[in-house]
């Protein structure tokens, strides 16, 4: 079977209907593995939410009202999970998971929105101590790595700084933008906001950013909304 992995901003699950309706479509969807941001967990709430999730789940918490990432395991595949790091901030969560013979370093990353290249390096610092025999990493950078595809409207700039620290570590572990590769000439956005004396900015700013070696096989990544808010939901599948 194909491990389909999805990636998503939910806003928010400290409401309960909102999470079990959450947690409802997700099990729906039947994907392998969902890589959340922006869950708002505070320290008391992992267990609690893992046990209605029902399946394994890991999570870094920061507080009830801002930042958060989880990654929530479905039960229609066979894994292990071998080492973990929760950033204490709240914003990624790398681990190794041995699947169908292979070791693959997962990690789910929701950046803040500074052009500060330290939080990247600090993320890079902590990936390069797992296994790293394969690298998927999911999530919002909040920057865009190619401001002429991945962005419409507004300045054409991002930040520069995290952007090297990206794209020297990238080069150096052998990783890249899967979905770009797939989609070279595409123009989607997962979210907008307004701009000044312009059309409304258009970012894609949520990545597959895996190791070349997966590209040998067969794989493909595409977007979907998601009806419980207006980002878009990435997903990739090898």
């Amino acid at each position: 079977m194909d491990l389909k992995i999805a990636s998503l901003n939910v806003r928010g699950l400290g409401n309960n209907t909102k999470r079990r309706e959450a947690f409802n479509w997700l099990r729906a969807k039947k994907k392998s593995i969902y890589m959340l941001k922006e869950v708002h967990c505070s320290e008391d709430t992992p267990n609690i939410w893992a046990s209605e999730w029902g399946y394994k789940a890991l999570f870094s918490c920061c507080c009830s009202n801002k930042a958060g990432v989880s990654i929530l395991f479905n039960n229609n595949f066979n894994f292990q999970i071998h080492k973990v790091f929760s950033d204490p901030n709240g914003r990624f969560l790398i681990c190794d998971i041995v699947t169908n013979s292979k070791c693959l370093t997962v990690a789910n990353i929701y950046a803040p929105n500074e052009d500060d290249p330290n939080f990247f390096q600090v993320f890079f610092d902590h990936l390069s101590s797992f296994k790293c025999e394969e690298i998927i990493i999911g999530g919002d950078f909040n920057l865009v790595l190619n401001v002429g595809s991945d962005k419409r409207g507004g300045l054409a700039r991002t930040q520069k700084n995290p952007l090297k620290v990206i794209q020297n570590f990238s080069e150096n572990l052998g990783l890249s933008d899967v979905w770009r590769i797939i989609n070279p000439e595409a123009r989607r956005y997962v979210a907008s906001k307004p701009a000044c004396h312009t059309l409304p900015a258009r970012f894609f700013f949520s990545y597959w950013i895996i190791s070349m070696r997966c590209h040998s096989r067969r794989h493909c990544a595409w977007l979907q909304n998601w009806s419980l808010n207006d980002y878009s939901r990435l997903i990739f599948a090898f």
